[in-house]
């Protein structure tokens, strides 16, 4: 039967012959191409299983004689599945994937279509090529990138430059304080452009440039704290195991050095295997849970799928940094004492210059040069001056160092995105989670560990409270004083932790600890509302843990990597759970 369409260009409803189905032809009045959908499964069914219908009778039914060889627009290709028009060139139809002429999909575009993402092998090449644009598009960011690291070395160094006039040892450890924060800086923002360039890489706009980056001074140190406890927290259970076997051979061969020789090697195999899970880790770091990227077992498995990948980033890097490396080993070989005393060097000869600046404005009296020692006294109101002069001169040799190695760096940073985009499925990322599902051994772990860390700091800081005040009673030779606190401090040790986790467990608003909420995971009752912990339940269920945990030496925790609900044993004695608390409730307590 004929098919009704209207023409764009001049309005007017023509009636189409079937037989023009899934092709293109020019309106006879205004010659506007026009694209006929293809027949659909109906419209193709016999003409006995169909309903029969009267003629149609329409005053625009011009078209019906019409000679389509002449009609259709032979300098129009369409796909005869979809009726989309392609170019000449185009085998495969964008739209629906088919091949343009015959209709039959190909078995490449159906195994894309059921991996819902890029074919893994066409990193190999995107990889080099994609960073290279990145970078053409993104040169404001990486100058921002220079700017900032060199921010951050100038006032590293400042500190450096600071203690070469300390000689005490509260102002040396003071300025070695600040050196050292400074200096997790410069990791931090590297930290923090990687996980935003890797969701850049991995979203619908990775061929944009990246624009949302905003510079936090407090949290690019923060951030830089923790790039240096990652690898602590990934290797801590690997650690432990490796320390208890090295005790174990040790004793069991009567020889230390049997043991040694064990742990030596073992030592170097944890510190590689972080070096490799850096990349896919990073991965994992920059999706809404991390957790993954925290733990040994999910980092070994995601090591192991993309272990190729992975390799090919560090030849990159090994590339991408080759010229920088030559730089510096040329400069370390050249100079008497290699880099370390160049930089002592430059340290002196900055503060040399800066003094030599003041003296000659009238700034300096009573100048004298020993050897490394420098005695001077300084007009008090020329202080910021002297400062300034320091910190202009450490910023002008530091910068351009600092600008040339942007450049790799975000080169890397980009080639780590599209590790996370084409071996996406491989990686097992965790971008969402449903609630209520129970949370398995090593989200829980990890919730441990930050517990574990603010009891241990609140119990340092009680502990040093008392241990003054022990001090005081002995000075005053008040010894029944120091019973008191002593009972007191054993006190604490026992309510302080209870409350810690009971109370906002029994919490409707928290319902875990703070360890718990930092994953996104709660404890719940084992039933079907999932209720909130009552105090008394959630009191019972921290002395079972307790006391269960010390009778097995922790084996009662193992239960919930096993365990059909992840319970531990003392989940199953109390009928609790630890579920993750979900996407929705997190946002919305957030």
């Amino acid at each position: 039967m004929p098919v009704k369409i209207r023409c764009k260009g001049c309005q007017k409803v023509l009636n189409v012959p079937d037989r023009a189905r899934g092709k293109a032809i020019k309106c006879p009045a205004c010659e506007t191409v026009l694209r006929i959908p293809a027949a659909t499964a109906a419209a193709a069914a016999p003409a006995a299983d169909r309903p029969t219908a009267a003629p149609a009778v329409e005053r625009d039914d011009f078209l019906t004689g019409v000679d389509l060889r002449r009609a259709v627009d032979s300098r129009v290709r369409v796909c005869v599945k979809c009726g989309a028009e392609a170019d000449e060139e185009v085998v495969d139809c964008p739209e629906c994937g088919h091949n343009v002429d015959t209709g039959v999909m190909s078995d490449y575009i159906r195994k894309k279509r059921e991996r819902r993402g890029p074919d893994p092998e066409e990193f190999w090449g995107v990889a080099w090529t994609g960073s290279f644009k990145f970078l053409g598009k993104n040169i404001p960011l990486v100058m921002r990138t220079g700017m900032y690291w060199s921010t951050f070395l100038t006032l590293s160094y400042f500190a450096a430059y600071c203690q070469f006039y300390c000689s005490s040892i509260p102002t040396l450890l003071f300025w070695g304080v600040m050196g050292l924060l400074f200096s997790l800086g410069y990791d931090g923002w590297y930290w923090y452009c990687t996980v935003n360039v890797i969701r850049h890489t991995m979203g619908p706009k990775r061929n944009k440039p990246l624009k949302e980056l905003h510079f936090d001074f407090y949290q690019c140190i923060a951030l830089g704290i923790k790039a240096h406890v990652w690898p602590m927290i990934l290797l801590l259970p690997v650690f432990l195991v490796l320390l208890t076997v090295f005790l174990w051979s040790s004793i069991a061969s009567g020889s230390v050095l049997a043991g040694l020789g064990v742990f030596v090697i073992g030592m170097l195999g944890i510190l590689l295997f972080a070096l490799l899970a850096f990349p896919a880790a990073m991965v994992h770091m920059s999706m809404p849970y991390t957790y993954k990227a925290w733990t040994p077992y999910h980092m070994a498995i995601s090591v192991g799928k993309t272990i190729l990948p992975s390799l090919y980033w560090f030849v990159m890097a090994i590339a991408a940094l080759l010229p920088l490396f030559a730089v510096l080993l040329t400069f370390h070989l050249a100079w008497e004492g290699g880099l370390p005393q160049a930089q002592k060097d430059a340290i002196k000869g900055i503060a040399d210059i800066t003094l030599w600046i003041m003296e000659s404005l009238g700034m300096v009296e009573n100048l004298q040069f020993d050897g490394p020692a420098v005695a001077f006294k300084i007009v008090w109101w020329a202080i910021p001056i002297f400062f300034a002069i320091a910190l202009l001169l450490i910023w002008l040799i530091v910068t351009p160092f600092a600008i040339l190695m942007a450049f790799p760096a975000m080169f890397l940073m980009r080639a780590n995105g599209y590790i996370g985009l084409y071996f996406r499925d491989k990686l097992d990322l965790v971008s969402e989670q449903q609630p209520n599902v129970p949370c398995g051994f090593w989200p829980r772990y990890l919730a441990h560990l930050v517990d574990s860390l603010i009891l241990g700091l609140a119990s340092t800081g009680v502990f040093f409270a008392l241990f003054g005040l022990v001090l005081l009673v002995i000075w005053a030779e008040l010894s029944y004083l120091g019973y008191i606190f002593y009972l007191c401090s054993f006190g604490y040790d026992l309510t302080f932790p209870w409350f810690y986790y009971a109370k906002p467990q029994s919490n409707p608003a928290w319902r875990g600890s703070i360890g718990m909420r930092s994953i996104g995971i709660v404890v719940v009752k084992d039933n079907e509302k999932f209720d909130t912990l009552d105090f008394g339940t959630a009191s019972g269920r921290f002395w079972v843990k307790l006391l269960l945990g010390l009778v097995t030496l922790g084996i009662s925790w193992l239960f919930a990597a096993f365990t059909e609900k992840k319970q531990a044993l003392h989940d199953t004695l109390m009928k609790t759970l630890v579920v993750w608390e979900g996407d929705d409730e997190r946002n919305a307590i957030g």
